[in-house]
């Protein structure tokens, strides 16, 4: 029997003593065992739940659910017997009283055997959402045309996805054409993706990029692929976050300020307590505790942290697993696949300071296999690092990789070396004909207290195939003067003379215009630019840009855009030294669902169709934000929905046509990723009229009174003066009448009008 919710009353106790006693058996080896349902008691406190345990011998046993329902925490040191029980004397520092009498169990537990109150939300144990997908149809473009010394030239970019709730099926591609070349056709991507939140795991058919770590490659194949994905669940918190507990005496308020922010405020109840899931950015930061009683008196808990998305909570895992044939040509070709390759990848948090990680891959004539690992250094940051052997024939080599990152408010720092022996072959090496012989980078950033950011990077890189290159680059940001922005970019190759320089000021105007000059300078020489444009509003209108370029060479170019709820089309004249040209371009989608096709704006990812049953002209809201109002058929088709996560949809019954009814007005739905769904709100078509209903002695029929609507079966309550309200009326209506007077019948005619009629009165005969 599972944990009852409800407490048990005096009154039901002799009827839980009578069910104690039929539940009661007899063990094989003579001793007395019995069920027992007992009101439970923690250290003085009453759960208000009934437990269900098992008595042996005198000693309690219990399922582990129902004792951590009971807000116990059993501990690693308890384990449950052949019947799935954990026995309460197992608990360390736990102790009980049973009064049989009453029916009672006290348990006197010290604070690391009770769990607590918990603060915050704990998503690690809360389940997925379930995700929607209606069956339908997508079309995504964006087409190019350019015009430029008499030759035209016409490309575009398509995507194709059929999305239902068994997966999604899309295959992307481009297209192009010009005035001196001939008609081109290039297969991008064709792949089915299955996903399941519950499991966090995707699957994949056809074209796909195989998993990897910071210290693999990864490479396209044309196979299968089963991964675990945690963007299923974007609630879900991956990395180890502190640890916090704590006790009040007394019930108390538990405020929780995270870098100077509170996150979190709550009540507890006296006792222990847990704060679990912080909303927290990776990096270094304190965190401060404030538990306050009911007298203002404040104890303060400071503590601080390093989190790193690099690092697993203890216990979660991920993995990869891939197998097909290795995609070559990638955007040239469309069906180049070359010989048989598959991948596996693993991560394991074994403990809040340690991620273990593993790779292995095979196929074109080599192995590769590896293991590595992220390690915290708690307020000093992370470190990682990785060794992997392959084997190529009988050749062998070694790579080896090593990293170091520390993130805080203030500085960043990162810096890493990966470095492979002439041997070393894995795949995609064998597939590009061209090995990894080193990678080393370094970057440090400072932020200056309201004098801006700095950042300085270095990259060293070398494969078998090519020379060395090294760069260092620099970038400097600082608010100056009403909301503009000085910026400073600087390039450099420690190998040559490539170089390069950028110094510039951003100056908004209003929420959508900005404006700008920059002074760039390069080997090639200098160049000055100013620009100004304009971003077309979110619901739709006008948009432009304009620039001008001096120096080793001109540049001019005018753009005027047009954003529309049915697609974005561009236009642009420019000039290029002594060269003049024009472009202009297209850019949206077509969707079929639900029966109607619906031109849009291009979609990434989630979307919906609102339906209000035919009613145009409601004003639609995606979390609160007007995004459109439903045509003449009653849809509206809305973008840039969040996959996997509550999207609060709603229409304004205010803009609703006179004559209709709103059954609902605010639909929450959580969509898979690519995919749409249908949103039908109650918005019903009514001829309504209010009917006053007399008894043949001519007084009001009661209050209270049922009527029903022959016909439509409608039913409804008389009010005062004997007044009904009837939603569905024809010309000629007959409604039954039921009260304490007994039946009647009223029969009356209804004529179609704006707004609700009155009708009455209509005196309702006996039947």
């Amino acid at each position: 029997m599972p944990m009852c919710p409800w407490p048990a009353p005096r009154h039901a106790r002799q009827a839980i003593t009578v069910l104690i006693l039929l539940v009661g058996v007899v063990t094989d080896g003579g001793a007395f065992a019995r069920t027992l349902l007992l009101d439970v008691v923690v250290n003085d406190r009453p759960t208000g739940r009934v437990g269900e345990f098992r008595e042996e011998n005198g000693n309690l046993r219990a399922a582990p659910r129902d004792l951590r329902e009971l807000g116990l925490d059993i501990g690693a040191h308890s384990t449950a017997g052949a019947d799935g029980k954990i026995a309460l004397s197992q608990i360390p520092g736990l102790r009980y009283d049973v009064d049989h009498k009453s029916q009672l169990l006290r348990i006197t537990a010290p604070a690391a055997a009770v769990a607590g109150t918990i603060v915050g939300i704990d998503s690690s144990d809360s389940p997925a959402l379930r995700a929607q997908s209606a069956t339908g149809f997508l079309l995504n473009y964006d087409v190019l045309g350019t015009r430029e010394r008499g030759r035209i030239d016409v490309s575009a970019l398509g995507e194709a996805r059929l999305f239902s709730p068994w997966g999604v099926l899309s295959t992307t591609g481009l297209v192009a054409y010009g005035s001196r070349s001939s008609l081109r056709t290039t297969r991008l991507e064709s792949t089915w993706t299955y996903s399941e939140p519950m499991t966090l795991r995707r699957y994949r058919i056809g074209d796909l990029i195989t998993g990897g770590l910071a210290w693999t490659r990864p490479m396209r194949l044309g196979g299968a692929q089963i991964t675990t994905d945690f963007a299923l669940r974007p609630d879900l918190v991956t990395f180890p976050t502190p640890d916090i507990r704590g006790e009040t005496a007394v019930p108390s308020t538990v405020d929780v300020f995270v870098n100077g922010v509170r996150q979190l405020s709550q009540p507890v109840a006296d006792g222990p307590f847990s704060v679990r899931s912080l909303p927290m950015m990776t990096g270094f930061g304190d965190v401060v505790v404030v538990v306050r009683d009911a007298l203002g008196r404040e104890r303060y808990q400071n503590l601080s942290f390093y989190a790193s998305g690099d690092l697993l909570r203890e216990g979660l895992s991920a993995y990869a697993v891939e197998a097909g044939l290795v995609r070559r040509r990638y955007g040239l070709r469309s069906l180049d696949y070359g010989g048989a390759a598959g991948s596996a990848t693993y991560r394991y948090g074994l403990a809040p300071w340690f991620t273990i990680e593993g790779h292995g891959e095979a196929g074109l004539g080599t192995a590769v296999v590896g293991v590595g690992g992220v390690v915290a250094l708690g307020a000093f940051g992370r470190v990682a690092g990785a060794l992997s052997a392959s084997r190529q024939g009988g050749r062998f080599g070694t790579q080896g990789y090593i990293s170091y990152e520390r993130r805080s408010p203030r500085w960043n720092i990162f810096a890493s070396s990966q470095r492979a022996s002439a041997g070393y072959r894995d795949v995609p090496a064998i597939a590009d004909r061209s090995a990894l012989r080193f990678l080393n980078q370094a970057g440090v950033g400072l932020t200056l207290n309201g004098m801006g950011s700095i950042s300085v990077a270095l990259t060293d890189i070398k494969y078998s195939r090519g020379a060395r290159q090294q760069f260092v680059s620099g970038t400097y940001n600082a608010p100056v003067f009403l909301g503009a922005s000085l910026y400073l970019t600087a390039f450099a190759s420690l190998r040559d003379s490539t170089y390069g320089a950028t110094i510039g000021l951003a100056l908004p105007f209003g929420p959508q215009i900005t404006a700008g000059s920059d002074v760039s300078v390069d080997r090639d020489g200098w160049r000055a630019s100013v620009q100004a444009a304009q971003t077309p509003p979110y619901e739709g209108g006008f948009g432009w840009r304009l620039s001008n370029t001096e120096g080793t060479f001109t540049r001019r170019e005018a753009t005027l855009s047009y954003q529309s709820r049915i697609g974005d089309v561009e236009a642009t004249a420019a000039q290029f030294d002594k060269t003049r040209g024009v472009r202009a371009g297209a850019r949206g989608s077509l969707v079929v669902i639900n029966g109607g096709v619906f031109p849009g704006r291009f979609i990434d990812d989630s979307f919906a169709v609102v339906d209000t049953n035919g009613q145009g002209g409601i004003a639609v809201s995606n979390e609160n934000r007007t995004v459109g109002s439903t045509g003449r058929s009653g849809t509206l088709l809305i973008r840039d929905l969040r996959a996997y996560q509550p999207n609060r949809i709603s229409i304004d019954p205010q803009t609703a046509p006179n004559k209709t009814e709103v059954g609902r007005d605010v639909v929450e739905v959580v969509p898979s990723d690519r995919s749409g769904v249908i949103v039908r709100f109650g918005v019903e078509p009514i001829e309504a009229a209010v009917v006053t209903l007399t008894l043949e002695d001519g007084r009001a029929v009661p209050l209270g009174a049922q009527a029903t609507l022959e016909g439509t079966g409608e039913r409804t309550v008389v009010g005062y003066d004997g007044q009904a309200y009837f939603r569905h009326l024809k010309p000629d209506n007959v409604a039954l009448v039921e009260g304490p007077f007994g039946r009647c019948q009223a029969t009356f005619a209804y004529q179609p009008r704006d707004g609700v009629a009155t009708i009455g009165p209509v005196r309702c005969h006996r039947r």
